[in-house]
């Protein structure tokens, strides 16, 4: 049996009993690696009142991280409460800038802002591509024509085939159309075709008269030559054939006994408001003079007073003569005041 080291037992009992009650005890690095301290080998420091510094690791007694934590609503900045979503109005097309303002129209939320992405315009709520939107090309609300397409950078324009002959977006194909036939604006007969850019007349219609295509062999408006009127009556094989009393006339069939323009002869006009009987020409009972091809009553017309062309004008005509008012002659053209009137200045 091994005797006992007395004196180190004393030593080491009385360093116990130092840290017991409290005295400070002054130590020396650790030695042969020994950490001493806590299980980090972090030793607290000990403070004026008694307490100690927490370990660097965020143990207990830690004074928190710097990150902010939750707001009010549960929502970790920078979301915030929309309707109990939590949402980013900076980035959220359903709640940009706010809750509820939801971006349309092909647009995205981008800064808070409802946007157009790029490329796109804003166009009454719509992005719109202004370089091949046939209702935006070039510029909001610029329609193109209705056979037209908007081609980059932003212009109407026809099918290849075509042409715009208006400038309002109205495309045609010259090679077809007899309203701007081979070059715009030359319009073929009517009736007519456009070949090839070339007009022509139908094979129903083949005669071209007065800028129409017609067949004289069966036209009423020109039946058998361009002008010859077969109106009231048949045209076949060019020939005019009038009814019973009737005769051929150029404006067509006619009866010359009582057709106040063709009066007992073709192109005879009876006078304007003049009537035909039996070939005659003969004016009313009320109008029974012919002034100017016209009935007229030279006993009170103010253009024919008392013979024809002579001017009753500014006064009254009764029995063919003309009464003036006071201070007025009778001039050529009517009752004038001598004294002031520019047109018969002291004289008619």
């Amino acid at each position: 049996m091994k005797s006992l080291n007395v004196p180190a037992l004393v030593m080491c009992l009385s360093a116990l009993i130092a840290v017991g009650c409290g005295g400070g005890v002054a130590t020396s690095d650790p030695i042969d690696g020994d950490s001493g301290g806590g299980p980090d080998g972090q030793v607290p420091v000990e403070k004026k009142d008694g307490g100690a510094t927490p370990p660097k690791d965020g143990g207990a007694g830690d004074a928190g991280s710097d990150d902010a934590g939750p707001t009010d609503t549960g929502c970790q900045p920078p979301l915030e409460d929309c309707s109990g979503d939590c949402v980013d109005k900076q980035a959220n097309d359903a709640h940009c800038g706010t809750c509820g303002n939801a971006c349309a129209g092909g647009k995205t939320c981008r800064t808070g802002q409802c946007l157009c992405p790029a490329g796109r315009e804003d166009c009454n709520g719509t992005c719109t591509d202004l370089a091949a939107d046939p209702q935006n090309c070039g510029q909001c609300d610029r329609k193109c024509g209705g056979l037209q397409s908007c081609v980059s950078p932003g212009v109407c324009e026809c099918p290849a085939d075509m042409i715009d002959c208006s400038g309002m977006g109205d495309c045609f194909d010259l090679s077809s159309d007899p309203a701007n036939c081979g070059k715009c604006g030359t319009a073929c007969a009517a009736g007519g075709t456009c070949t090839s850019g070339q007009c022509g007349c139908p094979a129903t219609a083949p005669d071209l008269c007065d800028n129409a295509c017609v067949d004289l062999l069966t036209s009423l408006v020109a039946c058998g030559n361009c002008g010859h009127s077969c109106t009231g009556g048949t045209c076949a094989a060019g020939i005019c054939t009038c009814g019973a009393n009737d005769v051929a006339c150029p404006g067509g069939c006619a009866n010359l006994s009582n057709d106040p323009q063709n009066c007992g002869n073709c192109g005879r006009d009876c006078p304007t408001g003049g009537t035909c009987t039996s070939g005659q020409c003969a004016c009313p009972a009320g109008t029974p003079d012919i002034c100017d091809n016209a009935c007229v009553d030279l006993q009170t017309d103010m253009a024919n007073c008392g013979q024809c062309k002579r001017a009753c004008t500014g006064g009254t005509c009764a029995a063919g003569i003309c009464t003036c008012g006071a201070n007025q002659v009778q001039c050529p053209n009517g009752c004038a005041n001598l004294s002031n009137d520019p047109q018969n200045c002291g004289q008619c």
